[in-house]
C-alpha cells in the first residue's frame, strides 16, 4: 500500500467518520452515540483490548486511531478500513463507494465487494462477483460470501477452503435447478 492510498484511506475515515465525532466531546458512560459504540466496537472486537483503556476524550480516541492506521501493516489498515465500513452504518455506503473510487484511482489490487475488501484483477471480475452476491440469501450466496471471505483474508488467505466454498456453491446452484 503506497502512502498516498493510505492518505486516502484515512481522509475518506475522516470524512465520512470521525467527522461526526465532536472534538470538544468527553466520552461518558451513560450516553451511547454511534461513533462512540463505534469506538467501543474497535477496542474490544477489532484491537481486542480491555475498554477501560480508551481515551475518555475523543480527540485522543481519533489521534490512537490514526497512529495505529499509519504504523499498522498494509493488510491490517486495510482490516480496519473494512471493520470501519461494517461497523458504521449512518454514512456506510458513501464510505464504501468513495474508496472504491479511491481504491481504483490508486491502482489498489482491493475493491469492495458485498461490504468485503477483496483482491481483484479486472472490472469484469468485480461485476460478476458483484452480480452472484445480489438477490436474496440462499445456500448460493451463502458459500460465495464465505468464500469471498476466506479469499479476502489479506494476512492469510485460505485459497483452498475458498476453493471449497466455491465448489459447493455451484453444487448448491446444480441442485436447485435440477430438484
Amino acid at each position: 500500500m503506497s502512502l498516498e492510498l493510505r492518505n486516502t484511506l484515512w481522509n475518506l475515515l475522516q470524512i465520512y467518520v470521525w467527522a461526526d465525532g465532536n472534538q470538544s466531546v468527553v466520552f461518558m458512560k451513560h450516553q451511547s452515540t454511534q461513533i462512540q459504540n463505534l469506538c467501543h466496537k474497535l477496542w474490544f472486537e477489532f484491537f481486542k483490548r480491555p475498554l477501560d483503556t480508551m481515551d475518555p476524550h475523543w480527540v485522543n480516541v481519533v489521534q490512537a486511531l490514526r497512529k495505529y492506521f499509519f504504523q499498522c501493516e498494509w493488510y491490517e489498515a486495510y482490516d480496519f478500513v473494512e471493520f470501519v465500513a461494517h461497523n458504521y452504518f449512518p454514512k456506510r455506503d458513501q464510505l464504501i463507494r468513495s474508496c472504491n473510487q479511491m481504491l481504483e484511482r490508486e491502482s489498489s489490487g482491493y475493491r469492495f465487494l458485498d461490504g468485503v475488501l477483496s483482491p481483484i484483477t479486472d472490472k469484469v471480475e468485480i461485476n460478476e462477483v458483484d452480480q452472484a452476491l445480489e438477490g436474496p440469501e440462499d445456500p448460493v450466496r451463502a458459500h460465495l460470501r464465505r468464500a469471498l471471505e476466506l479469499l479476502s483474508d489479506k494476512a492469510n488467505p485460505d485459497y483452498r477452503n475458498s476453493i471449497k466454498e466455491s465448489i459447493s456453491a455451484v453444487e448448491s446452484l446444480v441442485a436447485s435447478t435440477v430438484g
